[in-house]
């Protein structure tokens, strides 16, 4: 069986959040110092993933 690989979906506008952050794409907003899409990337690395999809939209 072929191995699984993640897809992100990392679109949207992120309309309830642009007034805070208006020109970063929501996957790139700080959550902890780090980029949230960091956080997701490296839980993935922990799990052995080494490939990802990540689906982008507005601002990505």
């Amino acid at each position: 069986m072929d191995r699984i690989i993640p897809l992100i979906l990392a679109g949207g506008r992120g309309t309830r959040i642009a007034g805070i952050y208006p020109d970063l794409p929501k996957p790139a907003i700080p959550v902890c110092g780090k980029p949230f899409l960091a956080w997701i990337l490296n839980q993935l690395s922990k799990a052995d993933f080494t490939k990802v999809v990540i689906s982008g939209g507005h601002l990505f």
